[in-house]
Protein backbone atom coordinates (compact mmCIF):
# COMPACT_ATOMS: atom_id res chain seq x y z
CA UNK A 1 0.00 0.00 0.00
CA UNK A 2 1.19 3.31 -1.03
CA UNK A 3 1.78 6.16 1.44
CA UNK A 4 -0.67 8.45 -0.22
CA UNK A 5 -3.30 5.26 -0.03
CA UNK A 6 -3.18 4.85 3.79
CA UNK A 7 -3.14 8.75 4.65
CA UNK A 8 -6.81 8.49 2.52
CA UNK A 9 -7.40 5.59 4.51
CA UNK A 10 -6.55 7.10 8.11
CA UNK A 11 -8.40 10.22 6.77
CA UNK A 12 -11.19 8.00 6.07
CA UNK A 13 -11.65 6.55 9.51
CA UNK A 14 -11.10 9.85 11.14
CA UNK A 15 -13.48 11.12 9.06
CA UNK A 16 -16.31 11.34 12.15
CA UNK A 17 -13.82 12.62 14.53
CA UNK A 18 -13.15 15.74 12.01
CA UNK A 19 -16.56 16.53 11.44
CA UNK A 20 -17.25 16.71 15.70
CA UNK A 21 -14.63 18.48 15.93
CA UNK A 22 -15.37 21.03 13.00
CA UNK A 23 -18.57 21.36 14.51
CA UNK A 24 -17.35 22.58 17.69
CA UNK A 25 -15.32 25.10 15.90
CA UNK A 26 -18.57 26.60 14.19
CA UNK A 27 -20.36 26.74 17.30
CA UNK A 28 -17.39 28.60 18.99
CA UNK A 29 -16.97 30.86 16.49
CA UNK A 30 -20.90 31.55 16.20
CA UNK A 31 -21.20 32.08 19.77
CA UNK A 32 -18.08 34.38 19.88
CA UNK A 33 -20.10 36.57 16.52
CA UNK A 34 -23.34 36.46 19.08
CA UNK A 35 -21.95 38.01 21.69
CA UNK A 36 -22.47 41.72 22.79
CA UNK A 37 -19.61 43.57 22.76
CA UNK A 38 -17.67 44.50 26.34
CA UNK A 39 -19.39 47.12 27.62
CA UNK A 40 -17.70 50.68 28.52
CA UNK A 41 -15.88 50.29 31.49
CA UNK A 42 -14.65 53.41 34.37
CA UNK A 43 -11.06 53.88 36.61
CA UNK A 44 -12.20 53.36 40.55
CA UNK A 45 -9.89 53.53 43.18
CA UNK A 46 -10.22 50.67 45.77
CA UNK A 47 -8.17 49.61 49.38
CA UNK A 48 -5.68 47.75 48.71
CA UNK A 49 -5.46 46.08 52.53
CA UNK A 50 -7.69 46.77 55.42
CA UNK A 51 -8.32 50.39 56.53
CA UNK A 52 -9.79 51.43 59.47
CA UNK A 53 -11.64 54.34 60.35
CA UNK A 54 -9.81 57.31 61.20
CA UNK A 55 -6.29 55.71 59.11
CA UNK A 56 -4.98 59.03 57.24
CA UNK A 57 -4.83 57.78 53.25
CA UNK A 58 -1.40 57.23 51.70
CA UNK A 59 -0.84 56.23 47.61
CA UNK A 60 0.41 52.80 49.25
CA UNK A 61 -3.21 51.87 50.68
CA UNK A 62 -5.02 52.78 47.13
CA UNK A 63 -4.88 50.87 44.01
CA UNK A 64 -7.10 51.71 41.16
CA UNK A 65 -9.10 49.11 38.96
CA UNK A 66 -11.13 49.17 36.04
CA UNK A 67 -14.80 48.11 36.30
CA UNK A 68 -18.16 48.29 34.41
CA UNK A 69 -19.44 51.66 34.14
CA UNK A 70 -22.51 50.56 35.41
CA UNK A 71 -21.09 48.80 38.34
CA UNK A 72 -19.05 51.87 39.46
CA UNK A 73 -20.37 53.19 42.72
CA UNK A 74 -21.11 57.03 42.75
CA UNK A 75 -18.95 58.79 44.14
CA UNK A 76 -15.73 56.95 43.52
CA UNK A 77 -12.50 58.54 42.65
CA UNK A 78 -11.32 57.71 39.70
CA UNK A 79 -7.33 59.02 40.29
CA UNK A 80 -5.84 57.88 44.31
CA UNK A 81 -4.02 61.58 44.53
CA UNK A 82 -7.82 63.05 44.92
CA UNK A 83 -7.69 60.73 47.85
CA UNK A 84 -4.30 61.18 49.85
CA UNK A 85 -4.12 62.75 52.99
CA UNK A 86 -7.90 62.52 53.30
CA UNK A 87 -9.26 60.77 56.61
CA UNK A 88 -11.33 57.65 56.64
CA UNK A 89 -14.87 57.96 58.45
CA UNK A 90 -15.68 54.23 58.75
CA UNK A 91 -13.54 51.12 58.02
CA UNK A 92 -13.08 50.39 54.25
CA UNK A 93 -12.20 46.31 54.07
CA UNK A 94 -9.72 45.39 50.72
CA UNK A 95 -10.96 46.04 47.44
CA UNK A 96 -13.92 48.06 48.18
CA UNK A 97 -14.00 51.19 46.27
CA UNK A 98 -13.69 54.65 48.56
CA UNK A 99 -16.21 56.98 48.37
CA UNK A 100 -16.94 60.31 49.57
CA UNK A 101 -19.11 58.48 51.86
CA UNK A 102 -16.13 57.19 53.55
CA UNK A 103 -14.26 60.51 53.98
CA UNK A 104 -14.25 62.52 57.16
CA UNK A 105 -14.28 65.32 54.68
CA UNK A 106 -12.99 68.73 55.91
CA UNK A 107 -14.52 71.34 58.74
CA UNK A 108 -14.57 74.15 55.94
CA UNK A 109 -15.97 74.05 52.41
CA UNK A 110 -12.16 74.14 51.40
CA UNK A 111 -9.23 72.25 53.55
CA UNK A 112 -6.19 74.60 54.48
CA UNK A 113 -3.14 73.77 52.34
CA UNK A 114 -0.49 71.79 55.19
CA UNK A 115 1.69 74.55 57.39
CA UNK A 116 -1.39 77.31 57.49
CA UNK A 117 -3.88 77.77 60.54
CA UNK A 118 -6.99 78.51 60.16
CA UNK A 119 -8.31 81.82 61.26
CA UNK A 120 -11.60 82.99 61.77
CA UNK A 121 -11.79 87.39 60.46
CA UNK A 122 -14.86 89.85 60.47
CA UNK A 123 -14.55 91.74 57.70
CA UNK A 124 -15.29 95.83 58.18
CA UNK A 125 -16.62 96.20 54.84
CA UNK A 126 -20.30 93.52 54.46
CA UNK A 127 -19.88 94.32 50.80
CA UNK A 128 -16.31 92.63 50.29
CA UNK A 129 -17.67 89.15 52.52
CA UNK A 130 -20.66 89.58 49.81
CA UNK A 131 -18.05 89.00 47.04
CA UNK A 132 -15.93 86.35 48.33
CA UNK A 133 -15.89 82.74 47.91
CA UNK A 134 -14.09 79.70 49.21
CA UNK A 135 -10.84 79.57 47.13
CA UNK A 136 -10.42 83.43 46.85
CA UNK A 137 -7.38 84.96 47.72
CA UNK A 138 -7.15 88.00 49.77
CA UNK A 139 -4.67 90.62 51.35
CA UNK A 140 -5.90 91.34 54.93
CA UNK A 141 -5.65 95.13 56.09
CA UNK A 142 -5.57 96.19 59.88
CA UNK A 143 -7.44 99.49 60.18
CA UNK A 144 -4.96 102.19 60.29
CA UNK A 145 -5.11 104.45 63.62
CA UNK A 146 -5.37 108.39 62.55
CA UNK A 147 -3.70 109.05 65.93
CA UNK A 148 -0.51 106.70 65.41
CA UNK A 149 2.74 108.21 64.68
CA UNK A 150 2.76 105.83 61.00
CA UNK A 151 -1.08 105.96 60.07
CA UNK A 152 -0.87 103.60 57.57
CA UNK A 153 -2.61 100.51 57.57
CA UNK A 154 -1.07 97.23 58.65
CA UNK A 155 -1.00 94.08 55.93
CA UNK A 156 -1.85 91.60 58.21
CA UNK A 157 -1.33 88.96 55.76
CA UNK A 158 -0.78 88.54 51.89
CA UNK A 159 -2.91 86.13 49.78
CA UNK A 160 -4.89 84.33 52.51
CA UNK A 161 -6.93 81.48 51.07
CA UNK A 162 -10.52 81.59 51.91
CA UNK A 163 -11.83 78.55 53.86
CA UNK A 164 -15.25 79.54 53.97
CA UNK A 165 -17.59 82.30 54.15
CA UNK A 166 -20.71 82.42 56.89
CA UNK A 167 -23.24 84.48 56.94
CA UNK A 168 -26.23 84.88 59.32
CA UNK A 169 -29.64 86.37 59.63
CA UNK A 170 -30.25 88.46 62.88
CA UNK A 171 -31.67 86.49 65.98
CA UNK A 172 -34.52 87.96 68.45
CA UNK A 173 -32.79 89.95 71.06
CA UNK A 174 -34.35 88.15 74.39
CA UNK A 175 -37.05 90.77 73.99
CA UNK A 176 -39.17 89.40 70.90
CA UNK A 177 -42.45 90.44 72.73
CA UNK A 178 -40.83 93.98 72.64
CA UNK A 179 -40.53 93.65 69.14
CA UNK A 180 -36.71 94.21 69.49
CA UNK A 181 -33.80 92.80 66.71
CA UNK A 182 -30.18 92.03 67.60
CA UNK A 183 -27.85 93.68 65.30
CA UNK A 184 -26.70 91.97 62.17
CA UNK A 185 -23.89 90.05 62.86
CA UNK A 186 -21.14 91.14 60.33
CA UNK A 187 -19.65 87.96 57.79
CA UNK A 188 -17.52 85.72 59.33
CA UNK A 189 -14.56 84.92 56.92
CA UNK A 190 -11.93 81.46 57.14
CA UNK A 191 -8.78 82.17 55.86
CA UNK A 192 -5.50 79.51 55.33
CA UNK A 193 -2.38 81.81 56.58
CA UNK A 194 1.12 81.01 57.64
CA UNK A 195 1.27 80.92 61.50
CA UNK A 196 2.70 83.96 62.03
CA UNK A 197 0.08 85.77 60.14
CA UNK A 198 -2.48 84.20 61.98
CA UNK A 199 -1.12 85.24 64.93
CA UNK A 200 -1.15 89.16 63.86
CA UNK A 201 -4.50 88.48 62.48
CA UNK A 202 -6.21 87.58 66.23
CA UNK A 203 -4.15 90.11 67.64
CA UNK A 204 -5.72 92.73 65.37
CA UNK A 205 -9.66 91.10 65.68
CA UNK A 206 -10.78 93.64 67.84
CA UNK A 207 -10.06 96.06 65.73
CA UNK A 208 -11.53 96.65 62.03
CA UNK A 209 -10.29 94.17 59.28
CA UNK A 210 -10.25 95.20 55.60
CA UNK A 211 -9.71 92.60 52.67
CA UNK A 212 -8.67 93.16 49.41
CA UNK A 213 -9.25 90.55 46.87
CA UNK A 214 -6.29 89.52 44.39
CA UNK A 215 -7.28 86.45 42.85
CA UNK A 216 -10.52 85.04 42.53
CA UNK A 217 -11.26 80.91 42.55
Amino acid sequence: MTFALALRVLAWRLRPLLLALGLVLACAAAARLAAPPPGPTAAVVVARADLTAGHALTADDLRTVRLPSRLAPGGAAADPGALVGEHLAVDVPRGLPVVAAHLAGSRFARPAPPGTVAVPVHLADDAVAALLRPGDRVDLVAGADAWAPDPRPEVLAEAALVLEVRTGTAEPAGGLALGLAAAEPEPLVVVAVPPDAGHRIAAAAAGAVGAVLVQGS
